[in-house]
Order: structure tokens, then sequence, then C-alpha cells
């Protein structure tokens, strides 16, 4: 009968779904060579399904004048028919076998003495098994305080679900453990099973498979589809028991590890929020940019995912002069941070005594011995410090530990002003060097921290600062007289990296004595 109904399914019915005639024929092909065995009738009956599903949505597509449409509409009725056909005979198979099969040990005397302490804690459990051997399991469940529903139909399981069919919600609270036997409740083969997995991972259900379909395929595409096993018709009920405890405690570790990882994401999205917010008070810290006729100053600041430790400014000393510097503090995340934005308060409000903020080497000095790092959970500065005097055209510089400043000359050419120097709170008793460069109208000045530098890129190789010196050199000597340079450097820089954000934070400050 079955091998009737497909045979009439006539290949060229489809029109707008070639899919569902291929699976027709594969429908076709797997009836005509199949035994006696449940599996390929279950593989019948999924081809059949969404091949009827296919072919409605390729009917409901095709417009009134569309000669093909009410084939379409033919053939997935057809193809619904059969399928109701597979359904039926999986059923009556399932009740042949499940009647031959005695259901001896289904009750109290047949279990071990261990497994009434084994069950703790109980759980919901849904049956969709034959009536009789339903009834005889849910009395046997029940005597381990488990709450056991027993459906009836498609639609007591539909209820339980939250199926979208007839406009019904997905159920926030479905059972903990379902029961089925793969032929009822109007379901046939695997379907039941598809159908809870097409709602998602969210439904947290554990299914178990007690079937009489004693066939080795049909239990590993159960296993396949995400049951925790697939069991016997003659079960033993210890064996039975053990594997719903095993169940239900997947369910709950499963169930706590969502809860960890939402908890883990609000954690980790309240840490960003907090970043973000650090990073545009870090912002907020730096200074206005200023455009002169003697002096103009451009600079970008891009922090890092985590948040570092760049900081950088300038301000005019008591006697006019101008203080420009940059900080990098060792690590990242807020204690980098806020350690940067102390000695940047202490750079600005001159807050160290007996020291001359007008002498880099002074400065450096100060800084280390107040900042030591035995008292300052072993961090560690980095820091150019520059006193520019535009009446002689001057610019002393100390360095601890920082990468030089760059002075890139009108019509080319760059300086490193490097003075070699310790990092800032390794060494209290260190000394610091004090150099002076008469800087050229036209020059541009360069300070930056390591992390516009101190990458990969695309190549596997790092930029390294003598290729980033050459970048400097090309953009500034590109840019016209009184226009920026940064933004060709930081378009340059972000085109070389191979990744979109960058490790470190980006500083750069550009100071152009016109």
């Amino acid at each position: 009968e079955l091998g009737a109904k497909l045979d009439a399914l006539p290949g060229d019915a489809a029109g707008a779904a070639p899919a569902a005639v291929e699976k027709i024929e594969k429908a076709r092909l797997i009836a005509a060579g199949s035994a006696e065995a449940v599996f390929p009738l279950t593989r019948i009956l999924s081809l059949l399904d969404s091949a009827s599903r296919e072919l409605e949505e390729a009917a409901g597509r095709g417009g009134p004048t569309d000669d093909g449409r009410a084939g379409r509409a033919d053939a997935a009725e057809r193809c619904a028919e059969a399928a109701r056909l597979v359904r039926g005979i999986v059923a009556e198979i399932g009740r042949e076998r499940a009647a031959a099969i005695p259901l001896a040990g289904l009750d109290s005397g047949g279990l071990l003495p261990f497994e009434r302490e084994a069950l703790p804690q109980p759980g919901r459990i849904l049956l969709a098994l034959e009536p009789a051997f339903a009834a005889r399991l849910a009395e046997l469940l029940r005597r381990f305080d488990h709450a056991v529903d027993i459906a009836e139909t498609s639609g007591d399981i539909g209820t339980a679900f939250g199926f979208p069919e007839a406009g019904r919600k997905p159920t926030a609270n479905p059972p903990d453990i379902l029961i089925v036997d793969l032929f009822s409740c109007g379901f046939a083969g695997f379907e039941l099973q598809e159908k809870i997995k097409t709602l998602g991972g969210g439904v947290g259900t554990r299914v178990i498979v007690v079937t009489p379909f004693g066939e080795p395929k049909c239990a590993a595409r159960a296993i396949q589809l995400g049951a925790d096993d697939c069991l016997g018709w003659d079960v033993e009920p210890s064996v039975l028991l053990a594997r719903i405890e095993s169940s239900l405690e997947r369910r709950r570790l499963k169930f706590r590890r969502q809860l960890y990882l939402a908890a883990l994401s609000r954690a980790r999205e309240s840490l960003e929020e907090e970043l973000r917010r650090g990073a545009e008070y870090v912002r907020c810290l730096l200074p206005g940019k200023i455009t002169g006729e003697a002096l103009s100053t451009d600079w970008r600041f891009i922090p890092s995912a985590s948040l570092g430790g760049d900081l950088f400014g300038y301000h005019r000393l008591p006697d006019g002069r101008m203080a420009l510097f940059i900080i990098d503090v060792s690590g990242h995340g807020v204690q980098s941070a806020l350690y940067s934005v102390t000695i940047f308060d202490v750079l600005r409000g001159a807050g160290l005594k007996d020291v001359d903020f007008g002498d880099p080497a002074s400065v450096l000095k100060g800084l280390n011995h107040a900042f030591r790092m035995e008292e300052r959970n072993n961090m560690l500065f980095t820091l150019w410090y520059g006193v520019w005097d535009d009446r002689t055209r001057a610019l002393s510089h100390a360095s601890a530990g920082s990468p030089p400043a760059v002075l890139v000359l009108r019509g080319g050419g760059a300086v490193e002003l490097k003075a070699e120097g310790m990092v800032g709170g390794a060494d209290s008793e260190a000394e610091y060097r004090r150099l002076e460069i008469q800087v050229p109208r036209g020059s541009r000045l360069f300070l930056f921290s390591d992390g516009i530098y101190e990458f990969f890129a695309a190549g596997g190789e790092m930029l390294g600062l003598e290729a980033f010196v050459q970048l400097l050199e090309r953009a500034a000597s590109s840019a016209a007289p009184g226009e920026s340079s940064v933004g060709a450097v930081i378009g340059e820089v972000s085109a070389l990296s191979s990744s979109e954000r960058f490790q470190d934070d980006l500083s750069l400050l550009e100071v152009r004595f016109d």
C-alpha cells in the first residue's frame, strides 16, 4: 500500500520544489529495498514529512495564474497521506512487538535496596508510551516521589513543550525527563525527538527511549538526536531508575552551568562597562588641542580592550615654558589606569616637594623616588618628559625607560630624542640625565607609547621602533605645512596591524613647531 502511494506521486509535481522531488524519490528507493524493519520506515517518514512541508510552501508561493500550483498542493497532500500511513505502520509494529514482550519486574519488589536512597531529588517526568506500559511505569516512578504525567495524545505533548502549532508559546517549565517509545501519542519514529530539537537547547529536557524496536540503527539514531539512552522494552527497573537518576543530574548540572554562564556574562558586561567608563575618564583628562601661529598640537588616544596605563599631556609652567610628557604604566586594567592617573595628577599639579618641574631630570628623579615599586604593588612606569622654551626654541628632555620622542625636521630627516634612564620605580637611587636640542621651525615632535609599534603586522612580524620612525618621517613629510599628520599615521598603523583591535593602548601626540 505504501509503495502504491509513493508511486502515485508524479516526479514533476514539485515544479518550484525540486528538493521535495528528490526526497520523494529517496523514500521510494528505501521502500523498495527495505526488509521488515522499523528504521527504514522512520527514514521514509522523515523524508515524506519534509517533502510535504516544502511542497506546501511552494504551493503557497505560486500566484493565481501559476499552472503548477494546484499540482504542488495535491502532491503535498499525497505526501502527508503517505506519511500518515507510515506513522500508522510504525505504531502497529510497536504495539505488536510490545505485546510480545513480558513486563515483569515493574514493581517495588524487583528493585535493589540501595535504589530508594539513590534518588534523593525527584523530577518531573512525562511519559509518551504505550498506555499499559505507561501506567505501570508511572506507578513505579511515583514510589520514588517523581511527579509523573502520562501523555495520551500529541496535543498533550504539544502543551507540555509549547510546540508552536495552534498559537502556543514555548513553555518556560518543560518536564525534566521525557520517556518515549517511538510509536505512541501520535508520533512515530523520531518525529518527537526532531520536533523537540527544533525548539533549541533552551528546553533542557532529557530524553530516554524505551522501545520494543530492538534495532541497533534505531538506538544509534535516538542517541544521535540527543537521547541519553535507548533501552529495550524488557529493561530491568534498576537500570531504568539509574538512567533516570543520571539524566536528572545531567539536567541539574546543565541548569547550574547556564546560571553560571549567565552570571559570568553579566559580570563581563559590567566589567566592560566599567572599563568603558574608565577609558572615558582617562580621555577627559587629556589636554585640549592647540592651534596657534607658533605651536599646534594634535593627538589620538585609542584604549585597548582591557584599558592600559597610557596617559599624556602638556601644560604651561609658571615661567611660561611648556611641559610635554607621556606616561606608560606596566600592565593593563583598572590598577594600571589608576596608577597612571596618579602620576598624571602629580605632573599637572606640580605635586612633589623639592622638585623643579622645569628640569626634566629633576622631575624624573623625584617621581622615581616617590613611586617606588615596593610601595606600589610592584608596578613600574615609563615617562618621557620635555620642557619647551618658545623664546630660545630649546627643548630639554629626559626619559625613564620610555621610547624616544621623534623630532621630524622640515624637508626630511628624523632625530630620536632619547636620554637613557632607568624605568621609574625600579631603583629609588637612579639618576637621570637632562639633554637639550634646538628645534628648527617647521619641525614636528612625536610622543608615543610602545603600543603603537609593538604589534604583529599582517605578515606575522613585529613592526618595531625603527620601521615606525620611518613611517612617522614619511607621514610628516607628506603633510602640508600647518596640517596634522596624526590621522595618516594612525591609518597606516591600523592597515599594517593583523588585528582589528590593538592589545595595548595606542597613544600618539604630535607637536608642530611652526
